[in-house]
């Protein structure tokens, strides 16, 4: 868990990527 918020901050910081993290996040935290 802590090594998908860690890497979502990197994706972050790329900007593109911002989406699929969230689709990424969404499960975990429903």
């Amino acid at each position: 868990m802590r090594n998908l918020i860690v890497e979502s901050k990197k994706e972050e910081k790329s900007g593109t990527s911002q989406n699929v993290v969230r689709l990424y996040v969404s499960p975990w935290l429903t």
